[in-house]
């Protein structure tokens, strides 16, 4: 079944405010009962949390008048400019009300710029409480500018820095002498996205000992994109005195250029943006004339969510100074892992056959430089290599881990554990490599997929991101430096405080398959291998969902506990280590782990992909010798789950996944000697709890399964949520990507490597001062 909510991601291209009420007095965000109080630099009020609250969820078909773009061109183009309706004729600020507590039924109406000098008695000064700032500029009028930001970098090569295009809200009273910290949102999606065609995912596994074919575009038309508006007001900001700024991403809507997809020029034009705020460069009116910011009090945010929070990070990994906080929600921190994984193509779940080529022009909204960017969408397609799936110099670029010595900014981060677009590695490494490095860092998981946690955990979310704002940005010290690193949400929508992740204690535990795969063999925790070879063979047209519903099915193999005893937790970072050979030269392998109730129904906890060409290493691919066996590390996706009580766990083994993965003509067999595979799984308690709750696995007893009804099985979609081999095949052909050829080092990615040793000494690293996070998951293939 395809996702329901597939088009998530994209919702971000022009979200707007969802209305969100606060119950009674704020909530405390991460319950900081010891935390000192707040000392605000300010006068303080006990004033209610607003009702409006942010959101990157819920689009609005009615953007602020004020935000429309007036054009894509910037003043020294030949392209003549129309003022927005809410500018003044000659485009200077203009003075508009914050919008009403409901913006998504809001239109603001401009009103005439404010005459007269107000005394310094009647500046409105923000105002805190709970360690928050308050609404106290609800209602009031904002100052509006549009503007053109300069950058230093030109990317569609016509001689000409690119410009930015935004748009300013910021409280009235800046304009009589109050400085107030900004946030900035920037945005590759104000114009909405393009249709574009994708790459069929129905195509022959590209084979080592053959040339590597040249590349095309695709040919698929995708389900089709919307607009959703342009740029805006988030009034949760400039309610409580934050100036808000609404920026096109370069290459997109206003802004001139070709969008680079997240790479070093990128980070240069999410740098001047800070630099422009914090009053270091000037930016320019739509007459050209000088445009500073002398209302800034110089401390500058970031925050959105999927790409937008991605850009966030970015920014940081410049070192800009005034950067002081960020907020990404579900972010990228590498791109190879957002359409990669081990090697092999691994769509985003609901963007099957997408990737970097046809992202470019999906974002290529500048309508005057969609034709002459064309080339940066040849550039990527040639670069990115979709045959052998390497890592290269490409993608290299697009890895924030390289700059990761550069980032000092507190950051507070979230991502859903059933988030199958952006997977939630991309937030758990980061988060880990910021805390190893000691940058001020927390992080929110939810049991929602690919949205704002403003949707799902409302003021649990909102106060948290509203005390982190206050404390870097206002610099109010309200102690949320020293709050819990976490805050999760558990199964059943309660939310609980832990001083890291993954937990403390948890600890890997061997776990073993027993013979039956192709009905239901047994997984457990035994001291000594258990001999057998089983085999599966590949058709990519069934469905994760039904392979995990069916009762016998060559298609796949599947192990499963007895029934826990007691409920048990699986918090990190899971590693299959398994015995494989193929009967062709090349094969997708997919794993996943289930969690089945006593009714059969299966729920997905985490999935793991792999192409066993790039067993050893991601920079080049080794020849798959069929019917040669291979030790194969295959890291899944790190997660937290509890399964309870009466629930089994299970694990499934098969080769094509119809979701994410490119699907050759079905018949390859993949055979798994069981004698030398394991799986490591990180639960809380290690080994002693695995037994407590599955019983010890070294009785030969094959545990009873509770046989699943197919229309019972949860799809995949809608519930979501060992030792490495070292491979020496004598006369294995290796085949290194062009592309990857001036790759000298591969920066840490935050994968831990080692991850079993790190995690079986976790309780002892936590207690004593940290999670360290050690090597990576492109170094462990590289050793």
């Amino acid at each position: 079944m395809k996702s329901t909510h597939h088009f998530r991601r994209r919702f971000a291209a022009a979200a707007t405010l969802t209305a969100l009420v606060f119950t009674g007095l704020p909530l405390t965000a991460f319950a900081m009962t010891d935390a000192p109080p707040a000392q605000p630099d300010a006068t303080q009020s006990s004033s209610q949390a607003s009702p409006s609250a942010p959101s990157e969820i819920a689009p609005s078909s009615t953007p602020s008048s004020s935000s429309t773009p007036t054009s894509s061109t910037p003043p020294s183009s030949s392209a003549e400019a129309t003022a927005p309706p809410s500018a003044t004729p000659t485009g200077e600020p203009s003075s508009t009300p914050s919008q009403n507590p409901d913006p998504a039924e809001a239109t603001p109406t401009p009103s005439s710029p404010a005459t007269g000098t107000a005394s310094a008695a009647a500046v409105q000064q923000p105002e805190f409480a709970d360690g928050m700032a308050q609404p106290v500029y609800q209602g009031k009028d904002l100052i509006t500018e549009e503007l053109w930001i300069p950058t230093p970098v030109d990317t569609d090569g016509d001689g000409q820095n690119e410009r930015l295009r935004a748009t300013v809200y910021r409280p009235k009273d800046t304009q009589n002498g109050l400085k107030v910290p900004t946030v900035i949102r920037m945005s590759p999606y104000n114009a909405g996205a393009n249709n574009t065609l994708v790459h069929d995912m129905k195509r022959e596994l590209w084979d080592p000992s053959k040339p590597i074919p040249k590349p095309t575009f695709g040919t698929v038309p995708s389900s089709g994109w919307f607009n959703t508006g342009a740029r805006r007001n988030y009034p949760f900001y400039t309610d409580r005195g934050f100036a808000f700024v609404s920026i096109d991403s370069i290459g997109t809507n206003g802004s001139t250029g070709c969008t680079q997809m997240l790479n070093a020029k990128e980070a240069e034009s999410t740098k001047a943006a800070v630099d422009w705020v914090t009053g270091r460069i000037s930016g320019l009116d739509l007459q050209g004339n000088s445009v500073t910011t002398d209302w800034s009090s110089g401390k500058v945010g970031m925050w959105g969510i999927s790409y937008l929070g991605s850009q966030a990070i970015l920014a940081s990994t410049t070192g800009v100074a005034g950067l002081d906080a960020i907020v990404p929600m579900s972010p990228l921190s590498n791109f190879y892992d957002y359409y990669r994984v081990g090697g092999a193509v691994v769509e985003p779940t609901g963007y099957n056959g997408e990737d970097l080529d046809n992202y470019v022009k999906l974002v290529s909204t500048n309508r005057p430089n969609e034709q002459s960017c064309q080339a940066t969408s040849q550039e990527f397609l040639d670069q990115q290599d979709r045959a052998t799936g390497q890592y290269s110099d490409f993608w290299n670029e697009r890895n924030f881990f390289a700059n990761i010595g550069k980032v000092t900014t507190p950051t507070l981060i979230s991502a859903g554990l059933k988030d199958w677009n952006v997977r939630n590695d991309q937030t758990t490494k980061w988060f880990l490599a910021l805390k190893e490095r000691g940058v001020p860092t927390k992080l929110l998981l939810h049991q929602q997929d690919h949205v704002d946690p403003a949707t799902v955990a409302g003021s649990e979310w909102t106060n948290m991101l509203n005390k982190w704002f206050t404390r870097y940005l206002f610099n109010v010290q309200n102690g949320v430096e020293n709050a819990p690193d976490l805050r999760i949400q558990r199964e059943d929508g309660s939310w609980q405080n832990e001083p890291s992740w993954p937990a403390v204690g948890s600890a890997p535990a061997a776990f073993r398959p027993l013979s039956g795969g192709n009905g239901s063999g047994g997984l457990v925790l035994a001291d000594a291998p258990k001999p057998g070879i089983e085999s599966l063979s590949d058709d990519g047209s069934i469905t994760s969902g039904t392979l995990a519903s069916t009762p016998n099915s060559q298609n796949r193999l599947l192990y499963a506990t007895a029934p826990a005893k007691s409920a048990v937790r699986l918090s990190g970072f899971a590693n299959a280590n398994l015995a494989l050979s193929f009967s062709r030269p090349a094969a997708n392998i997919s794993l996943q782990i289930l969690d089945r109730a006593p009714d059969g129904t299966a729920t997905v906890v985490t999935r793991g992909w792999a192409d066993p060409q790039n067993r050893n290493s991601l920079t080049s691919s080794e020849t798959v010798v069929p019917g040669t066996e291979y030790q194969i590390d295959i890291p899944f996706i790190s997660t937290d789950y509890v399964f309870k009580a009466g629930n089994q766990l299970e694990i499934m083994l098969f080769a094509s996944d119809a979701e994410s993965n490119v699907l050759p003509p079905a018949g390859t067999v993949l055979s798994a000697n069981l004698g030398r595979s394991q799986f490591s799984l990180p639960l809380v308690g290690g080994t002693v709890a695995g037994k407590a709750a599955f019983g010890d696995g070294n009785t030969e007893v094959t545990p009873p399964v509770t046989k699943p009804d197919p229309e019972k099985v949860t799809d995949p979609r809608i519930v979501d949520s060992g030792q490495p081999g070292e491979n020496t095949e004598a006369g294995a052909e290796t085949v290194v990507n062009p592309a990857a050829s001036n790759l000298q080092r591969l920066p840490d990615t935050g994968t831990p490597s080692g991850i079993w040793a790190l995690l079986g000494l976790a309780a002892v690293a936590v207690l004593g001062g940290g999670f360290a996070v050690l090597g990576s998951s492109l170094r462990r293939r590289n050793g």
